[in-house]
């Protein structure tokens, strides 16, 4: 991987790993470019890295970005939960909120499908409050994921009443 120069470079040496070995001469090169603070590239960098490296690798990289945009807590979030991680989902959920960082439309579906998938349909009904308090209930990914939550835990009434709210439906939902 010689000739590892500016980021668009990178994304492009990026996209063609195949192995850990690789990955990590492309995260060498972004932090010898001093480029570990660019969201889109470690947004690019976080998917790959669940899948060709472990957890630990993931996170360390996402730790060392200094102050995460919400984007970015969301691309770990939704790469944990893609990868049938919902405890780590919801750990980093967490940790998202004690940082002061705020959830939104791309948050939502991810940790309701965490909730659903760990039988924490308390947790999954507060988030649901907290989803209508931010005004995002509506949005059709959240409220498809309510629907899809209250459905499995056979709470059909809930289900119907997030379903008739929905300012758009769509053939999932």
């Amino acid at each position: 991987m010689h000739g590892l120069g500016s980021g668009a470079s990178i994304i492009t040496f990026l996209k063609a790993c195949k192995s850990s070995e690789q990955l990590k001469q492309v995260h060498a090169s972004i932090i010898y470019r001093g480029l570990e603070q660019d969201q889109f590239l470690i947004s690019l960098f976080i998917p790959l890295s669940h899948t060709l490296s472990t957890l630990s690798y993931t996170s360390s990289v996402f730790l060392r970005v200094l102050t995460p945009s919400t984007f970015l807590w969301n691309t770990l979030i939704k790469s944990h939960c893609h990868n049938n991680c919902f405890s780590q989902t919801l750990t980093v959920f967490a940790r998202m909120k004690a940082h002061g960082v705020l959830p939104d439309t791309f948050t939502y579906p991810s940790v309701i499908k965490a909730y659903c998938t760990t039988c924490m349909l308390r947790k999954g009904k507060s988030l649901h409050g907290s989803a209508f308090r931010c005004g995002v209930h509506r949005d059709l990914y959240v409220a498809t994921s309510l629907v899809n939550m209250y459905g499995k835990f056979e709470h059909i009434a809930d289900a119907r009443r997030v379903f008739d709210g929905m300012s758009k439906r769509s053939v999932v939902s």
